[in-house]
């Protein structure tokens, strides 16, 4: 294995699962079979955003794909990059960014298993660059805290619950 966070156990997983790489015509097509993408909901002009990911594909591969993930962001600077912008720019808490960031990892693996050669490590302009060098420019997109919390469900909750308490504080007032 030549892609950061992905072992020897969990590439023999991959293996199992795949077999044959040429069943798959496209990179989106190995993409959906895994399950690691977002469910669609469309109609007419309207298209539902942040839905769940597919129950498509093994669980076993969506689960190795997701703790492969969260190792590979700290090693790979451009899936630190993705990651980064999920939580940052996105508000996504952290499951949905890893997430992302395995369906990144999945692309990774086919073009690996497609193509039959290693995995380079590759800068944000897509020069080719080593690996200590990758690891000192993903620490530089460290998650600040106050972003953490924020994205937090239990601080999303515990803020909109007071705020409802002082709208009604705000009506009882007024009677």
């Amino acid at each position: 294995p030549t892609i950061k966070g992905v072992g020897i156990q969990s590439a023999a997983t991959y293996r199992a699962f795949i077999q044959d790489m040429d069943r798959f015509r496209s990179v989106e097509k190995f993409r959906l079979w895994c399950g690691i993408v977002p469910r669609s909901k469309q109609s007419g002009d309207g298209e539902a955003k942040g839905m769940p990911i597919t129950k498509a594909g093994p669980n076993l591969v969506k689960a190795t794909l997701y703790l492969n993930a969260e190792v590979a962001r700290q090693w790979d600077v451009q899936l630190a990059f993705i990651y980064h912008k999920q939580m940052v720019e996105y508000g996504k808490h952290h499951k949905k960014a890893v997430i992302a960031c395995a369906s990144h990892l999945a692309s990774r693996i086919y073009a690996v298993l497609k193509e039959q050669r290693p995995y380079q490590l590759r800068d944000l302009k897509g020069n080719p660059i080593s690996e200590a060098m990758s690891r000192d420019l993903c620490l530089q997109y460290k998650v600040p805290d106050e972003v953490r919390k924020r994205n937090n469900k239990r601080f999303r909750r515990n803020q909109a619950a007071q705020t409802t308490e002082k709208r009604m504080h705000k009506r009882m007032k007024r009677r």
